[in-house]
């Protein structure tokens, strides 16, 4: 959190983060959102490669007799390997998070020295630590639009994020 500012949580039964749904390979779940809200919600779910239209795309919900326009900021082609480098250039860490996909980090780089990723795991959130760069494989499954950000709320609202256009 920033210092002097004050972050109001709404939470899925008073957990922060929400809570966790155990799902393996071969299971079936289903589940239903009841939003007792005055306003729209979505529910974004981690670690699952689902469809963007059942994922809790942010961009979807809009306020009451509001607008949005939409915004695009990078394309990937559905079914295409592509390798992915994020570059941290601040002192300090910055998990990175990719909406809808799991990735595998092949690499890391710090002060000159590139290391190869010890566990190819499949993950959608990689810790880009201060002064790193990170290089993660990924191929987009789904058609549409996912958000790709920096995962510390604060730095969604200062330019951290973007939208990925999955297109055919």
């Amino acid at each position: 959190m920033l210092p002097g500012t004050a972050t109001e949580f709404w939470t899925y039964n008073s957990l922060v983060p929400g809570p966790l749904i155990d799902v393996y390979e071969g299971d079936t779940v289903r589940i239903r959102l009841e939003n007792r809200l005055s306003q729209e919600t979505t529910v974004h779910w981690h670690g699952l490669p689902v469809p963007p239209d059942q994922y809790g795309n942010p961009m979807d919900p809009v306020a009451p007799g509001a607008s949005r326009p939409a915004r695009i900021d990078l394309t990937s082609r559905v079914n295409e390997l592509e390798q992915w480098t994020i570059e941290n250039r601040s002192s300090m860490d910055h998990p990175f998070h990719l909406h809808g996909m799991r990735f595998q980090v092949v690499s890391r780089a710090r002060s000159g020295v590139t290391s190869n990723e010890p566990c190819l795991a499949c993950r959608d959130t990689v810790n880009v630590e201060a002064f790193e760069t990170v290089v993660f494989n990924v191929v987009q499954q789904q058609l549409g639009r996912r958000l790709y950000h920096c995962h510390i709320l604060e730095h969604e609202s200062q330019r951290m994020m973007g939208v990925l256009e999955v297109v055919a």
